[in-house]
C-alpha cells in the first residue's frame, strides 16, 4: 500500500506485451503476508515481451524474454536460385531459414545442405551462421545440367526446393547415333543422330545447324545425297535420308557446326546380289582392302553348306581368299556366313580396276540367298 506495508489475500491479475496472439496466462495466487503473489504465463513468440499488473492497479513493471526452441524440420525452408549454367564456376544461391515449432527463427547456427546429383557434379560451399531472422546463405555449383532437389542436411533433415542448372554454350559434336553399314544407294538407318553438347558432355537446346560431309572415302568419288545440312531440335540434329552412290570400306562421316567438327566410326557401303540355288557366278570385281562376302539365307527352309571359290580374272597371282566358314557351316534359314577376299597388289586406291576377281558360290538346291559385298563390282 501506500506507506509500503504488505498488502495481504490479494489476487492480482496481469498482462504482457504480445507481438500476435501468442501469449497464455495463468491466475495468480493471493497475496501473501509479505504482499507477495506468483503467476506463471507461457508464449509461443520469442520476443522481449513488457509485463504490467492489470489489477488491482494498473502499472507498467518488468521484462520477461521469451528465446526461440531448436529448429525443426517441419518449419525450416531450403531453396535456390535457378537457372545457373552447368560450368562448374557459375553458382546458385542457397537460402536455408531454421525456424522453432513456433516459427519462431533459430539464429547462430551454421546448417549443411546437398542436392541430388547424377555422377559426381555438385560442389557445395561453406554455410553462413543463422542470422536474427533464422537465415543463413549458401552457394553451390555444378557441371551437370539437369533439376537438382535440395535437402537441409543439418542441423534438421528437409527436403526443400529446386534448383536447375542448364547446359552452356556448344563446344562439342557427338554422334549418338552412328551410321551403320549400307547398301549403295540406299538410305542409312537407323537416322543419323548428331548431339550439340556443351564442354561438360550436356546435351544442349539449341536449333543451329549441322552439316555432313565425306571425311574418309572408300571409293574414290563417292557423292553423298540427302538433306546435308539439318537444324538441331532440343541439341540433336537427326538426318534421315543420307545415301552413298558408291560401295567400299572404311567410309566415315564428318559433322560440321559454326565451331566443332566431330568424325563418325568407319562404316561400309556394299553391294547386294541375289542367288538362286546351284552355281553362281559374281562377276569381276575390284578392291585393294579387304573385302568381306556374307551370304544370308533369304529364309528358305532348306539349309546347307555353301561353296565359295575364287577365280582370278586379270592380276593373276595377286588376288587371295581368306578362311571361310561357309564350307563348314549349315546356313540354315536366315543365317549367314562369310569369307573375305583380297588383291594384294599395291597400285591403286579404292581399287585397282586392272586387277579383277570372280567369286563362284555354289548354294544348295531348292534355296535362295543373298550375298553382299563392300567392294566395286565391275559390271
Amino acid at each position: 500500500e501506500a506507506n509500503s506495508n504488505p498488502l495481504v489475500g490479494t489476487t492480482p491479475t496481469f498482462t504482457a506485451t504480445d507481438n500476435g496472439t501468442t501469449n497464455t496466462y495463468n491466475a495468480c495466487s493471493s497475496s501473501n503476508a509479505s504482499g507477495v503473489s506468483t503467476c506463471t504465463m507461457t508464449s509461443t513468440k520469442a520476443e522481449v515481451k513488457t509485463l504490467s499488473i492489470a489489477t488491482p492497479i494498473v502499472d507498467a513493471g518488468g521484462t520477461v524474454t521469451f528465446v526461440s526452441g531448436a529448429a525443426v524440420a517441419g518449419t525450416s525452408t531450403i531453396t535456390g536460385t535457378s537457372s545457373i549454367i552447368a560450368n562448374g564456376s557459375a553458382t546458385s544461391t542457397i537460402t536455408i531459414t531454421l525456424l522453432d515449432t513456433d516459427s519462431n527463427p533459430v539464429s547462430g547456427t551454421t546448417p549443411t545442405f546437398s542436392a541430388t546429383d547424377t555422377g559426381a557434379t555438385n560442389a557445395y560451399a561453406a554455410c553462413s551462421s543463422s542470422n536474427a531472422s533464422g537465415v543463413s546463405t549458401c552457394t553451390m555449383t555444378s557441371t551437370k545440367a539437369e533439376v537438382k532437389t535440395l535437402s537441409i542436411a543439418t542441423p534438421v533433415s528437409k527436403t526443400g526446393g529446386n534448383v536447375t542448372f542448364i547446359p552452356g554454350a556448344v563446344a562439342a559434336l557427338v554422334f549418338s547415333q552412328q551410321p551403320t553399314n549400307v547398301e549403295a544407294g540406299s538410305v542409312i538407318g537407323p537416322a543419323i543422330v548428331v548431339d550439340l553438347n556443351d564442354a561438360n558432355g550436356n546435351l544442349t537446346t539449341v536449333s543451329d545447324n549441322i552439316t555432313l560431309s565425306i571425311n574418309s572415302d572408300g571409293n574414290a568419288g563417292t557423292a553423298l545425297g540427302g538433306t546435308l545440312t539439318v537444324a538441331a531440335s532440343s541439341g540433336q540434329a537427326t538426318f534421315n535420308d543420307i545415301t552413298l552412290d558408291k560401295t567400299g570400306a572404311n567410309f566415315d562421316l564428318l559433322a560440321t557446326h559454326a565451331t566443332p567438327t566431330q568424325t563418325s566410326s568407319s562404316f561400309n557401303v556394299n553391294t547386294t546380289f541375289s542367288l538362286n540355288s546351284g552355281t553362281t557366278s559374281l562377276g569381276s570385281f575390284n578392291t585393294d582392302t579387304n573385302t568381306t562376302l556374307t551370304i544370308q539365307n533369304s529364309g528358305t527352309a532348306t539349309s546347307g553348306t555353301i561353296s565359295v571359290s575364287l577365280s582370278e580374272l586379270t592380276g593373276v597371282g595377286n588376288w587371295a581368299m581368306g578362311t571361310d566358314n561357309c564350307d563348314t557351316t549349315t546356313v540354315t534359314s536366315s543365317g549367314t556366313c562369310t569369307i573375305q577376299v583380297w588383291f594384294n597388289g599395291s597400285t591403286g586406291t579404292g581399287g585397282n580396276v586392272a586387277s579383277t576377281a570372280d567369286v563362284i558360290i555354289t548354294t544348295p538346291n531348292g534355296a535362295s540367298y543373298t550375298v553382299s559385298l563392300d567392294a566395286t563390282k565391275i559390271p
